[in-house]
């Protein structure tokens, strides 16, 4: 085995030699227990290396660059706070004493926050879906007729998206639990995945009027323009609040969303309309790094709730939820005339399946325009 060592930085790490027979091992200088190993085939793979009670263990956290160097570091530290307390994952499987609980919560800590932005949904979609049934369950207990049953459970209590969510979740559980040794086989694996029931709803003719005179009424600035950016633009809410003044090149009218901070993990391009730009330009000058700047840890606007109930008090559209507003253009487009091709490029779907599935059942009259004609005609309702 390889003892090369080096301070990691995800440009070291993707500039890492590729060896020709077996995989390499380096370590970090900065981090003790800090491993990434390099195969034949340029895979770059993140380990935690330590030692419980004497004997040696690994812990597989991801693989670069999906997992970047950064978020494999608190995830080595958590897993070294773990060993120090006594609690080496491996012994918790032999012993039989690991529950879902356990599993669940070494999944949130070496996995979901090192790695996803939406760990905290993650958290709640456990706590009301599987944790009262399954939570206190040992893990060699849970069979797959078991989790089909509370699957379908789910499905008729709640519906077919929180079955989907909550049997995702429990196989990913799964699949980290069986890398980090806490189980050897993925229960979910060979069950019913509950149909996909796309939401339509989108504002329509008679509500666009209402909806933006609400935002108008807004005391904050700065939501009502996160509210028209994320109507305007299209992009999802994360990204809007998120959004930094270098992503934008104003002079061509361009948004560049990076690929880390893309859903799909690539980079997506967006082109601003007029409307959009005009709320932008608005807003510079603004002394941050980010178009929305926030009070929280993070440096920019976080979630809009109060601001987001107060809309829908003004407006009286009590069934209207902030990503609506993204469906929302894309079913504008489509009413003026823009392709689903051009809609799912507008949205950045990674599958033009998903595009198909929310919007083929619209039936609109077709005109001639993307963009810049979805948004001119929704403001144009508010005459």
């Amino acid at each position: 085995m390889a003892t090369n060592r080096l301070k990691f930085s995800n440009r070291r790490v993707a500039d890492l030699d590729i060896p020709t027979d077996r995989a390499a091992w380096f370590y970090d200088t900065q981090t003790p227990g800090f491993a990434v190993t390099v195969s034949p085939a340029g895979k770059r793979v993140f380990y935690f290396v330590g030692r419980i009670r004497g004997r040696p263990s690994r812990v597989k956290l991801g693989v670069f660059p999906a997992v970047s160097v950064d978020d494999a570091r608190v995830a080595v530290k958590v897993n070294a706070g773990e060993v120090a307390k006594g609690r080496g994952m491996s012994e918790r499987r032999r012993a039989g004493r690991a529950t879902l609980d356990d599993l669940f919560d070494h999944y949130i800590r070496v996995h979901a926050k090192p790695t996803k932005r939406t760990w905290e949904r993650d958290e709640r979609e456990y706590n009301r879906l599987l944790k009262p049934e399954f939570g206190a369950v040992p893990l060699a207990h849970v069979r797959r007729i078991d989790v089909e049953k509370l699957i379908a459970r789910i499905e008729d209590d709640d519906g077919r998206g929180p079955a989907r969510k909550a049997r995702a979740l429990l196989s990913k559980m799964f699949e980290v639990g069986i890398a980090g040794g806490w189980c050897e086989a993925n229960p979910v694996r060979g069950t019913r995945r509950p149909e996909f029931d796309p939401r339509q709803r989108y504002l329509k003719a008679d509500e666009v009027a209402a909806f933006v005179k609400a935002i108008d009424e807004l005391r904050s600035e700065t939501a009502r323009d996160f509210f028209r950016l994320a109507l305007f633009t299209g992009a999802r809410r994360s990204n809007v609040a998120s959004m930094r003044w270098e992503e934008l090149e104003i002079s061509l009218g361009l948004w560049r969303i990076p690929a880390l901070k893309a859903k799909g993990k690539t980079a997506q391009p967006i082109l601003l309309s007029s409307h959009a730009l005009q709320v932008i330009q608005s807003r510079r000058n603004n002394g941050s790094p980010f178009v929305f700047p926030g009070r929280g840890k993070s440096g920019h606007y976080a979630e809009p709730k109060d601001a987001w109930r107060r809309v829908l008090k003004l407006s009286g559209l009590s069934d209207l939820r902030i990503h609506d507003l993204r469906r929302s253009l894309g079913a504008w487009q489509q009413r003026s005339g823009a392709s689903l091709r051009t809609i799912q490029a507008t949205l950045g779907h990674s599958d033009p399946s998903i595009t198909a599935r929310v919007y083929s059942p619209m039936e609109f009259d077709q005109v001639r325009a993307a963009s810049p004609a979805a948004v001119g005609s929704m403001l144009g309702a508010t005459k």
